[in-house]
């Protein structure tokens, strides 16, 4: 299976990024979205937000990713293929220490991304198709990289 990650920051932040040198986690957006252009528009706006974002098609690259890297925010895909975003949390809230909120980005018929919030203990549910106003609204609430 490939497993695939991208590392994205504003440009003021990339080479301290690179030389391990950035601090903050509470600017860090990790998006697990197995649309390429979703995930793609998704990383690209909150770059050009000021955010620092990693990016996963599948919460197996997700869990991947969290073992180097501490996301302040996490943007979450219910339905994947491989490791869809019910496994991805489930294995994400046995990880010891602090953890991240996620916030779901479902198509889900109405009402299931709400139980499905639920069970998973995200703080908020994007429904799909989204409009960016309503993306960065709900980023803003859980990261300072969005004013």
């Amino acid at each position: 299976m490939e497993i695939e990650t991208k590392i994205l920051a504003p440009k003021m932040r990339l080479n301290a990024i690179l030389r391990g040198e950035a601090g903050d986690e509470s600017g860090r957006v990790l998006v697990v979205e197995d649309d390429d252009a979703n995930r793609e528009l998704i990383a690209e706006v909150l770059v050009d937000e000021g955010c620092e974002v990693r990016t996963a098609r599948h919460g197996i690259a997700a869990l991947e990713i969290l073992g180097t890297w501490q996301p302040g925010l996490i943007l979450l895909d219910l339905r994947m293929p491989g490791m869809g975003g019910h496994e991805f949390a489930k294995q994400y809230r046995e990880r010891p220490g602090p953890l991240a909120p996620i916030v779901l980005m479902t198509a889900s018929f109405e009402g299931e991304g709400e139980t499905a919030r639920q069970l998973i203990g995200a703080v908020g549910v994007i429904s799909k198709p989204f409009d960016l106003d309503d993306l960065l609204a709900i980023v803003s609430q859980f990261s300072p990289c969005i004013s």
